[in-house]
This record gives C-alpha cells, sequence and structure tokens, in this order.
C-alpha cells in the first residue's frame, strides 16, 4: 500500500475524496480524530490535539496530510475512517470560500498558470512549491515554524540547493519567512469565522451548465443531484454543439460546506469535477477534467434551475457568417 501510494503521489488524491459513504459525521468525526491520531498527537488542557489543532486546510491539504501520516509514520487506517476524518477537518478547520479564491486554479489541475511570487517567499517557498500549496495553508506561527523544522529534517538537502546555499537559509526561514507566514496566512481570520457560522449552500437540487469536452467541443446540459446523505447520487443529459446527446452520472461528496467534488461518468469516460458552489447558492464553478488525465478538461460553470435568470454559457459561441443555429 505505501508503495502504491507513493506511486501515486498526489495526482490521484481528489479521487480519494470521493465515493465513500459518510454516515454520522457531525456526530462522530471528533471521535474518530481521538481514536485515530490522539496515539500520536498530545492533547491540551482544552481537548485540542496537538499541530493538528495549529492549522487549517483544503480538503485536498487534509488528504495529503494524512496521506503523509500513512507513509511516513505507519498509520493505518481504514479507507472510510479516512473519508470521513478528512470530511470533518474540512468542515471544522478548512477554508473560507474567499480564503480558497485566487488559489483555487491548484484545485482544479488548471495547467496554464504562471505564478508571480516575490521575494523572499518566491525563493523560500516558490522554488519547490507552487505558492498556491502554502497559501492554501492557515497556521498558527509557532505551527509555521514547525513546518520548516520539518522540512529541514525531512528533506535536510534544501539547504544545499540552488537559492538555498547562498544565503542563511534557515535562519532566514525562522526570522523572515515564518513571521510574514503568520501575517499573511493565520490561523485565525474574520472570513473563517464567518463562514462557520453562515447557512452553507444546497448541493442537492437541478443545475444547467456549460463546458467542453475534449474531442467534442462546447456542450451544456442538466444535472440532478440527490440524496439524503454523501456522497450524493448525480445524473443529467449532456448535449454537445455537435448535436450529439451523452448520459451523464456519478457520485458527489460536498467539503467546507462549498467545495464540490465528483466523478462522473459522461457518455461512457470517466471524467473528474472540482468546483466551488457560490456562497448564495445559486452557481457552481470550476474545472472538470478527465480522469486519466487532468491536463485535457475545461472550465465549468452552472447555476441553479428555477432560481433566477442566468447565463452560464452560449453554445455555439461563434456561428460562421451566413449560416444559422
Amino acid at each position: 500500500m505505501i508503495e502504491r501510494l507513493r506511486k501515486g503521489h498526489v495526482a490521484g488524491l481528489a479521487g480519494l475524496l470521493l465515493l465513500m459513504p459518510v454516515p454520522g459525521l457531525a456526530q462522530d468525526g471528533a471521535t474518530l480524530l481521538e481514536e485515530n491520531c490522539a496515539g500520536c498527537h498530545e492533547a491540551d488542557a482544552a481537548g485540542v490535539l496537538s499541530r493538528i489543532g495549529g492549522q487549517r486546510k483544503t480538503p485536498e491539504g487534509w488528504l495529503m496530510t494524512i496521506v503523509r501520516m500513512r507513509i511516513f509514520h505507519g498509520m493505518e487506517i481504514e479507507p472510510a475512517v479516512q473519508s470521513q476524518l478528512v470530511h470533518y477537518l474540512s468542515d471544522t478547520q478548512g477554508l473560507a470560500p474567499s480564503e480558497a479564491e485566487g488559489y483555487r486554479y491548484i484545485l482544479e489541475r488548471e495547467p496554464a498558470v504562471v505564478e508571480n511570487v516575490e521575494a523572499p517567499l518566491g525563493e523560500m517557498c516558490s522554488r519547490c512549491h507552487s505558492s498556491a500549496r502554502y497559501a492554501l495553508q492557515r497556521r498558527t506561527q509557532e505551527e509555521w515554524a514547525l513546518h520548516i523544522d520539518f522540512h529541514v529534517g525531512q528533506w535536510p538537502t534544501l539547504e544545499y540547493q540552488a537559492l538555498g546555499r547562498d544565503r542563511e537559509w534557515l535562519k532566514l526561514a525562522r526570522e523572515e519567512v515564518v513571521p510574514l507566514l503568520a501575517e499573511k496566512y493565520p490561523l485565525e481570520s474574520e472570513a473563517w469565522s464567518s463562514w462557520l457560522e453562515a447557512q452553507k449552500p444546497e448541493a442537492t437540487g437541478s443545475w444547467v451548465f456549460a463546458t467542453r469536452l475534449p474531442d467534442k467541443g462546447e456542450a451544456y446540459g442538466n444535472l440532478e443531484v440527490s440524496g439524503d446523505s454523501q456522497p450524493y447520487a448525480v445524473s443529467g443529459t449532456l448535449k454537445t454543439a455537435g448535436g450529439e446527446e451523452l448520459a451523464v452520472s456519478g457520485k458527489l461528496n460536498v467539503y467546507t460546506g462549498y467545495e464540490w467534488r465528483a466523478n462522473l461518468d459522461i457518455g461512457g469516460t470517466a471524467y473528474r469535477q472540482v468546483l466551488a458552489i457560490s456562497e448564495d447558492g445559486d452557481t457552481l464553478s470550476g474545472r472538470q477534467f478527465l480522469h486519466a488525465e487532468d491536463s485535457l478538461g475545461s472550465t465549468f460553470r452552472a447555476a441553479r434551475a428555477g432560481v433566477k435568470p442566468a447565463v452560464v454559457g452560449v453554445v455555439p459561441s461563434t456561428v460562421p457568417a451566413g449560416a444559422s443555429a
């Protein structure tokens, strides 16, 4: 199992977020965290587990953490329990919609993004990571410092690589980068506090969408999301600009109240969706791509049917002069 995880690395993590049922999540999440994590993470006087309590992340971020515990520390956990923990941590220690905004391209596997990161983060962090990797995390200053120590302990050669050996890397990381990260990406924020208290949008119901499919071009259609518990069932119909009609079916999980992750079958081809539900619950946006090749995909925009007029796309988007459609 460990070897398979190493080979799959991060590319397959989005798929692992899906398909597992999540019964009794609100009731059992804290218990599952205690049962599976307290053996290594000590609880403080308030019952908050060390390291875990000082972080907030996306669903993919929390899944990567659990997978790292499995690979590095031999943690044993059932797939269904892992799924429940990712849900629980994402819902209670996730990112608000406004905090994830601007960095969704890494979640959506957008292949055509060029980052421009200013020093010192560009030199100290982005020489190895996408800036979105750390911008989609929130930590206390103590946690950011421990994160630096973890990097040095796990990858000791980083001080001898380019942009490391020409400076006092560890000193700069501790004295300059840690305070900067704690200021830019703090654990506590008004955005997150407000989102925890906010009424979360519903994923279930009818949606009208527009997108593009590899080899088939522009397309539109409808989705019906149903079910009383996650994963929700997804069904619908997609029509291409050329007139072909394809059946849509699959399953959906929603994290942090708005993070939409679905695995779909569209006309016999497997797709993934990484989308965000708007805070008012009326629209969906993000990216849909081939399950086997995430670079092959397109933007996906949808509006809830029967709510208010909205344009999600025009299919076909262009018509040759003299023609009609």
